[in-house]
């Protein structure tokens, strides 16, 4: 931004910082007009723009964390600064659960889809595979301004689609740009693929920034070959794949987990894929059961039998100091996996999660906007819709019942789980 527009900004920031402190709220539509009048002749505003939206409410927000922390700066005692937040943004009701959503301490998140184009054609992804729908660079960098205008520390972009490797180029760009926008600040990647173009001097470059990397793996070539099958006839996706890179992301210190989708028609040989895939170097491993797919019950049936082998097979590969871990024990128990980070789709369409790429016929119901609307991540996150409208967009309700059903037996085993590991620790610490 120029010296210019930084000048007007932080005098915006000062008159508002005055209104909220002598009360003057009736002032602060007029604030955001003039300021907004004032950049409205100057080039590149749009970062600008996201700095004043909102400002009011954020730094309501942002006194109120501080109050929460203990700090002496705040300009307002806690009962003046409660008494802004009702008049500005209404009844309690209305604010609050929005200030709990901005001062949670998770990091601000926004997912890009560089491509819906993929080497791949898994049976259980209903993303329809598109050229043509690759994100500009100037897409791009409107998607990591937006997550740069958020108030948090910590953030992480995320580059999914598709296979976001198809369009590695973007991949450096964006982190060295993000890495640039956000020097001042905690900020990591994070890329999901399915490992084709994981080569060793493209991992090589990843060590070297503060990327995680989400591989998909399904097991055994059987497995691989049959629900992820190369877009090429007769080509082997399970030689493609990461399979064999275990030592190398081990060696370069890259932070990684197995993503294992774990398909109804294989159910019965889920637990030997795992193996296979812990067998051959991988240490964290999660358990994706596929969603948007029917399961029959005896489907379900073979899922409880085999997390229940699975159990058994952790507990003797532990016994023996073998590392590795099931990633869904420690994770948040969702019955059926349903994203809500802030998603910036190829042609800088903003929506509420990655729903709109496998049911398009959704995306009205998930749009929140668009990169050139100059709000702030804020303004995203807050205006998202509520969790049960997001269920509701995402899958159909027949499909989310029947994928509910296998959720919870899920949820059930990874209790199970967690509560036997606690009851094992207690028994050790009073023997």
């Amino acid at each position: 931004m120029s010296q210019r527009i930084m000048d007007t900004l932080k005098h915006y920031r000062e008159s508002v910082t005055s209104a909220l402190v002598e009360g003057r709220t009736q002032r602060l539509a007029e604030l955001e007009e003039e300021v907004l009048s004032a950049i409205d002749d100057l080039p590149s505003t749009r970062r600008a723009r996201r700095e004043i939206d909102r400002l009011p409410q954020r730094m309501l927000f942002q006194w109120m964390q501080e109050h929460q922390r203990g700090g002496s700066d705040v300009p307002l005692d806690d009962h003046t600064l409660i008494a802004r937040c009702r008049e500005i943004l209404g009844e309690d009701g209305d604010w609050v659960p929005d200030f709990r959503d901005a001062s949670s301490s998770d990091r601000a998140r926004l997912v890009v889809i560089l491509t819906w184009q993929c080497e791949t054609r898994c049976t259980y992804c209903a993303i329809p595979k598109q050229s043509g729908r690759e994100m500009p660079m100037d897409i791009l960098n409107s998607a990591i301004e937006l997550l740069s205008s958020t108030d948090k520390p910590a953030l992480e972009l995320r580059f999914f689609g598709g296979e976001p490797m198809m369009e590695w180029a973007s991949i450096q760009a964006g982190i060295e740009t993000a890495q640039r926008l956000c020097a001042d600040r905690d900020i990591r990647f994070m890329i999901t693929t399915n490992g084709y173009a994981l080569t060793p001097e493209r991992l090589r470059w990843l060590s070297q920034h503060p990327v995680h990397v989400q591989v998909a793996l399904d097991g055994l070539p059987e497995a691989h070959n049959r629900f992820r099958r190369s877009v090429l006839e007769g080509e082997d996706s399970y030689d493609h794949s990461a399979i064999d890179k275990a030592n190398l992301f081990h060696e370069l210190g890259i932070p990684y987990d197995v993503i294992q989708v774990v398909h109804p028609a294989r159910v019965e040989h889920f637990v030997d894929d795992f193996c296979h895939i812990a067998d051959r170097g991988f240490r964290k491993i999660q358990l994706n059961w596929a969603h948007n797919v029917m399961w029959r019950e005896q489907d379900i049936t073979a899922f409880v039998q085999g997390l229940h082998a699975l159990s058994k097979e952790l507990d003797d590969r532990w016994g023996r100091g073998d590392p590795v871990r099931l990633m869904n024990l420690g994770e948040t128990l969702q019955r059926v996996r349903n994203n809500q980070e802030v998603t910036v789709d190829w042609d800088g369409g903003i929506y509420a999660n990655n729903g709109v790429l496998y049911r398009p016929q959704s995306a009205d119901k998930l749009r929140l906007g668009h990169v050139d609307d100059a709000k702030n991540w804020l303004h995203y996150r807050l205006t998202r819709p509520t969790d049960e409208d997001l269920l509701d967009a995402t899958f159909a309700q027949s499909v989310h019942k029947n994928n509910a059903r296998v959720g919870a037996v899920m949820t059930s085993w990874v209790r199970w789980m967690n509560e036997r590991t606690l009851s094992a620790r207690a028994a050790t610490r009073t023997s």
